[in-house]
């Protein structure tokens, strides 16, 4: 990872102009051949890095709590809440059987 911040329009500006410049296409690929080159540059890459965008705003899950997918699990924008919660849960409930 460079370890650089990105906004949204940031990443996305970067990302069309590699995607351009390697693929010399500004159109969408397929969805499998973009995962395929994912994984092996992830594997053997040697020229490229690899950067992702799942903790930048706007991309991913939306963080409107009006949204019902962006307040599920699946969010890993919300992982340490989650986390935080179910664990508070756990010590609650060790606690209670303590108690017996």
């Amino acid at each position: 990872m460079s370890g650089r911040n990105y906004t949204f329009r940031d990443f996305e500006e970067m990302t069309n102009k590699i995607f351009a410049h390697r693929y010399c296409s500004a159109g969408c690929l397929p969805a499998t051949y973009l995962e395929k080159e994912f994984w092996h540059e992830i594997a053997y890459g040697k020229t490229y890095s690899v950067e992702y965008a799942c903790d930048i705003h706007g991309s991913a899950f939306s963080a409107s709590p009006n949204d019902q997918l962006g307040k599920s699990k699946w969010n890993l924008k919300l992982r340490n809440i989650h986390y935080e919660r179910e664990t508070q849960e756990w010590l609650t409930r060790d606690e209670h059987l303590g108690d017996t």
